[in-house]
């Protein structure tokens, strides 16, 4: 199988010593993993987003992004905790939270005599929230925060001319930290905390999902995915395989050879080999959905993948649904790997597989259907009937179904690594 990167176990008297190659410092008792670019130059982006709390760093411009495990004292709060900043303010004030646990959340604004200024309330959920005031006139004003029975009170001093109406905004979630180069760069985690890395470099990006551990070093490969068209793809490592990110979008074999694109209805509905289609024709959505191949272009030997790469066997997909089961996701595998938006329900997509609702085109009347519903992908396995295996997302399940169709149909295709 191809492995996209290698793990290496540093040795105890070495961890110092290597670490600080990379300008690294971690303190003693905090040591854990570092991951790096196995071609050591700089990635432009490295997401690290932890799946347990939904908190996201982004580093820019890093060569290395070292996890360091976290010592008790670091622990997330576990009660309300509120910064308020600028203090003097002029006009803008930031009403920076910890949020303890999800549930609503009110703030309110009074003068020092008790007037009441302005106030608003929303359901957030837990981790550090961002609110913005503005309007407040010059003076002192205390700032309430309230959830449940936590309560916090902040004085803020406001010098303006400005006259309008007090006002709250919630923002939302304020766990992105952007940490760039000539930063202390670490990422924090306790044990049983996994990890989704998404690095960019060179204008590739691959993800995969990570529960570090003490003393390994992740060093990222790149692996080319350029399609017949040129078109560049994003990649992910799941376990021992490596897919593409994306749906597949080219118009061109592997060898430049073009596949048949076909806009008549009946045409389709007519087609005894390889051919494909944007959804209602409209290729201005095709790098977010990709095209709709017919079954006997997932089957051509001519390869609509990119060199190197294959349309996946019923056999490869299976292997995929057997490390969700390993992983405890069997009965929810469909909803941990759609993309976290596009889709009439809620996705966690843990691994960075970004399946998406392209829809499909019918066999019997070339009709197109179900685009934001349902995401439909081809293998290369032939059933005992002549019919095509192919994998489906419903937005009304949880798992990732299987089924044997028609090759007349028209449905995405995902390639994965040779």
């Amino acid at each position: 199988m191809f492995n996209l990167f290698k793990l290496t176990l540093m040795k105890p008297i070495g961890i110092f010593t290597s670490l600080m190659v990379f300008s690294v410092a971690l303190q003693a008792g905090n040591v854990g993993a570092l991951v790096k670019s196995k071609q050591n130059f700089p990635f432009e982006t490295v997401s690290v987003k932890n799946l347990k709390t939904g908190t996201t760093q982004l580093f820019e411009n890093v060569d290395k992004v070292p996890f360091a495990l976290k010592s008790q004292d670091l622990d997330s709060p576990i009660s309300l905790e509120t910064q308020v900043y600028p203090n003097p303010a002029m006009d803008v004030v930031n009403i920076h939270f910890f949020n303890p646990s999800e549930g609503k959340v009110s703030i309110e604004v009074y003068t020092t005599t008790g007037q009441l200024l302005t106030c608003a309330a929303c359901v957030l959920s837990q981790g550090r929230q961002l609110a913005l005031l503005t309007g407040v006139p010059s003076g002192i004003a205390i700032i309430r925060v309230t959830n449940g029975n936590q309560v916090t009170s902040s004085k803020l001093v406001i010098s303006t001319e400005k006259q309008s109406m007090p006002s709250i905004t919630f923002v939302g979630s304020a766990d992105v930290e952007r940490q760039k180069s000539g930063d202390v760069n670490s990422v924090e985690y306790t044990e049983g905390d996994r990890f989704l890395v998404t690095a960019t470099q060179n204008g590739q990006t691959h993800s995969f999902s990570y529960a570090p551990y003490t003393d390994a070093i992740v060093e990222i490969d790149f692996p080319v995915c350029s399609d017949g068209n040129g078109n560049q793809y994003h990649t992910v490592q799941i376990g021992t395989q490596v897919w593409m990110a994306q749906n597949l979008r080219t118009t061109a074999f592997s060898d430049g050879e073009e596949i048949l694109n076909v806009v008549n209805k009946q045409a389709w509905r007519k087609l005894s080999s390889a051919a494909c289609a944007a959804y209602e024709n409209n290729y201005e959505k095709s790098t977010q959905f990709g095209l709709l191949y017919n079954g006997f272009a997932a089957v051509d030997e001519r390869n609509v993948c990119p060199v190197g790469w294959r349309v996946p066997s019923d056999d490869d997909w299976a292997v995929l649904q057997q490390y969700m089961d390993d992983n405890q996701y069997s009965t929810s595998a469909g909803n941990m790997l759609i993309a976290e938006s596009e889709w009439q329900k809620s996705g966690h997509d843990v691994f960075g597989f970004g399946a998406v609702p392209a829809g499909l085109r019918y066999a019997h009347n070339g009709e197109f259907g179900h685009a934001g519903i349902h995401g439909r992908w081809w293998t290369s396995t032939k059933s005992e009937s002549g019919k095509i295996w192919n994998r489906y997302i419903n937005s009304d399940k949880d798992f990732l179904g299987r089924g044997e169709y028609n090759p007349v149909y028209g449905y995405s295709i995902r390639c994965v690594k040779d």
